[in-house]
């Protein structure tokens, strides 16, 4: 009776102990998933938030852009120019067709207006005014008198931008409009020319609804003066003291907490480095917040099932395995016994593997365990190291016995210790007896000791280095810190000895992760520059070694770069295959011990794929060329012919195609498209019978002045004169 109520006293003793130990790993888990995992879900939601700003910044800047690239186009159009045009009877006609060739090209421009400085009328797309005419009754603002308005178009100086506000035109539409001004000058002088460009402010409202849909968040958009240029529909109203009080004195980025009408809401900021402007976004706090309570609640009922289900599973586990497990921990005790009384090794090797399992708890144990064997610690620290054989094959268990005989007596001339095998036959596992001296110069201690290791068995070797303890019972702790400060030679190579203090002060956060770097390695393969890809793999390395990279994530980054290499070279070119046996892929990770095994290989690969590469682009770029050149000779004399077209066509930015074309011919698409025009207008001046107004829509030009005046810009005559020069 006795006997089983020990037995199953024994018994929920271990179940208890299984419980107790899931419920710590379960409070563990929960303590870290609220104060890491949450916590760094709510940054991201936040940073997603002002990443989302920053978009609806991006898209607007390089909308408005465009103005200066049209104020220059004006500042170079001699239909516009103040000096020939105010002399010229036909400059509103002429002024209107420019303008409409600037609005045609650019839909967010709603209409623009050009004004000579010191004139009477103002020009826009669609017809002539009057300056009163125009502020009084063509356009009609809420807020912009006929003073201020001359005053404006006749002395600024610089770009202005009025904001938004109510504009009537003609007394019928009405709608809010953004009113850009530009004063232009030439060569320096005084500006005599004004342009204003309109655009309507739903142009910028829908930005914010189409980036901003997730929230409900209210978006302002500033000028240089903080001044309101526009705002959402949905825009909170903040007196003007009270905004500037919120942005302080911070100038470029930076996100806070604010209180808006007693709720709290996230104030990002961004400023514009193109324009100056100042993109702010409100958005409360509990919206942004609720997605994570709401995780927050469903993971405490998951991790009270697991707790429920887990004692359960133990429980019956317990019921079903126990006495089988007994017996065969009986009869591994009673064998172990026997092993030890009958083998001096075994014995060590069980006392040194019970020390590392923690089973021996105080220097008494140990003495007690130790004595008979002659296994004893003479000093009152602790160490354990791990020594790593850098040999290209296993160690064949007949020389085993001999190498740890070498590997002791070189131990023991350094230090009191003693060695054991361990389960990865490459490697050892040496408990060390230190006093306080050697603990003090340890480093050199070990320096010398891999020397004459190295000179003792011929062997390169690595070596993991726990921390030192005093007490007995916590040399399980030093095994485990030593095994983990081997395994990141992955970051620090081989050869060296690789303390666990170095592990102990790397940051976890991923916030300076080297995508940047990752991204030029992307752009570089695309490229097809070796040189390049192999500096930024270096890079890459340098960011490993010298920012003390956690060992999570020094492996995830080289997964990262095998992933990038093959996925871009796959981007790049689909149609080109190589041996299946040379392609990277996450498998071959579990191959290298160091980062720059890995990096060799990659190399290696992207040698051979920037040559193929580069074979392939150049074939592409003669068939563009050849295609774009076709396709100018089949439109050319199209009165409707444009470069914009033509990029659209072949799915190009306008300015990445005009570039390209004059890259890869010498000459401009104008310059190619006016010579077949002329070739073209000298052939039908010579071979047909048709008027000058007929050859010239024939060739591509709309009325006759343009054509006579480009034809003799080129070739120095008049079509007429041509005619009488061939004729002769």
């Amino acid at each position: 009776m006795k006997s089983y109520i020990q037995e199953k006293a024994l018994f929920f003793k271990y179940l208890m102990s299984y419980v107790i130990i899931l419920f710590i790993c379960i409070a563990i888990m929960v303590f870290f998933v609220n104060n890491q995992f949450i916590g760094v879900l709510k940054d991201e939601l936040i940073a997603n938030n002002a990443n989302t700003l920053n978009r609806v910044m991006y898209i607007v800047d390089a909308n408005i852009k465009q103005f200066d690239s049209i104020q220059t186009h004006i500042q170079m159009n001699r239909s516009l120019n103040p000096y020939y045009g105010l002399n010229d009877p036909n400059l509103a006609i002429d002024a209107q067709r420019e303008l409409g060739k600037y609005l045609v090209s650019n839909s967010l421009i709603k209409d623009m207006m050009v004004y000579f400085r010191g004139d009477s009328f103002i020009y826009s797309s669609t017809s002539s005014y009057s300056i009163p005419l125009f502020i009084n009754q063509a356009f009609r603002y809420s807020s912009w008198n006929e003073e201020d308005f001359k005053r404006d178009i006749n002395s600024l100086k610089v770009p202005k931008v009025r904001s938004a506000e109510d504009v009537i035109k003609y007394d019928r539409e009405q709608s809010r409009i953004v009113t850009f001004i530009f004063p232009i000058s030439s060569f320096g002088v005084d500006a005599k020319t004004t342009v204003l460009f309109l655009v309507d402010e739903q142009f910028f409202t829908k930005i914010i609804k189409d980036n901003f849909g997730g929230y409900h968040s209210s978006i302002m958009i500033l000028d240089k003066n903080n001044q309101v240029i526009t705002a959402s529909n949905n825009a909170i109203r903040l007196s003007a003291d009270r905004l500037i009080e919120y942005l302080g004195s911070n100038e470029n980025h930076f996100t806070q907490t604010v209180s808006v009408d007693n709720q709290k809401m996230f104030m990002s900021v961004l400023k514009s480095n193109e324009t100056g402007w100042k993109y702010i976004s409100f958005t409360p706090v509990n919206e942004v917040l609720k997605k994570t309570d709401g995780i927050q609640v469903d993971f405490i009922l998951v991790v009270i099932l697991l707790l429920v289900i887990g004692s359960i599973v133990i429980y019956f586990n317990m019921r079903t395995n126990y006495k089988p497990v007994k017996n065969t921990i009986d009869y591994l005790s009673n064998q172990n016994k026997s092993l030890i009384s009958s083998t001096r090794i075994a014995s060590k090797d069980f006392i040194l593997d019970s020390l590392l399992k923690g089973r021996i708890h105080t220097p008494d144990d140990l003495k007690q365990q130790g004595e008979p064997f002659a296994i004893s610690f003479r000093n009152p620290l602790h160490l354990v190291i791990i020594v790593l054989l850098h040999t290209p094959h296993s160690i064949k268990s007949q020389a085993v016995p001999e190498l740890l005989d070498q590997f002791e007596s070189t131990v023991n001339l350094f230090f009191n210790g003693y060695v054991r095998e361990h389960l990865d036959q490459k490697k050892m596992v040496c408990i060390l007896s230190l006093d306080e001296i050697q603990s003090e110069c340890l480093m050199a201690e070990l320096d010398a000791f891999q020397i004459h290791l190295k000179e003792a068995i011929s062997i390169q070797t690595t070596i993991g280095v726990g921390n030192v303890y005093e007490d007995v019972k916590i040399i399980p702790q030093s095994y485990v810190e030593a095994s983990a400060a081997l395994d990141y030679r992955l970051v620090k190579g081989n050869g060296g000895i690789i303390f666990n203090d170095e592990l102990s002060n790397q940051d976890d956060s991923l916030d300076s992760y080297p995508h940047k770097e990752l991204d030029i390695l992307k752009s570089l393969i695309k490229q097809g520059n070796d040189l390049e890809i192999e500096y930024a793999l270096n890079n890459i390395i340098n960011y490993m070694k010298t920012c003390n990279t956690p060992l999570f994530v020094a492996r995830g980054l080289c997964f990262d770069i095998l992933n990038i290499v093959w996925r871009t070279f796959a981007e790049v070119n689909k149609e080109l295959l190589l041996p299946k046996g040379e392609y990277p892929n996450a498998s071959m990770l579990a191959e290298f011990e160091t980062i720059e095994e890995l990096t060799n290989l990659v190399k290696n690969f992207c040698s051979h794929i920037c040559t193929s590469i580069r074979e392939s682009k150049a074939v592409k770029d003669q068939s563009l060329i050849n295609d774009a050149a076709s396709y100018i000779q089949s439109y050319f004399a199209d009165c409707d012919f444009s470069i914009q077209n033509m990029a659209d066509h072949f799915g190009m930015t306008l300015t990445n195609l005009s570039q390209y074309f004059k890259n890869q011919t010498g000459q401009t698409i104008i310059e190619y498209t006016t010579n077949l025009r002329m070739n073209k207008a000298k052939e039908l001046l010579l071979s047909s019978d048709s008027n000058l107004n007929e050859i010239s829509i024939q060739v591509g030009y709309l009325n006759s002045s343009s054509f006579i005046r480009r034809f003799k810009q080129i070739t120095g005559l008049t079509p007429g004169q041509y005619v009488k020069e061939k004729k002769k």
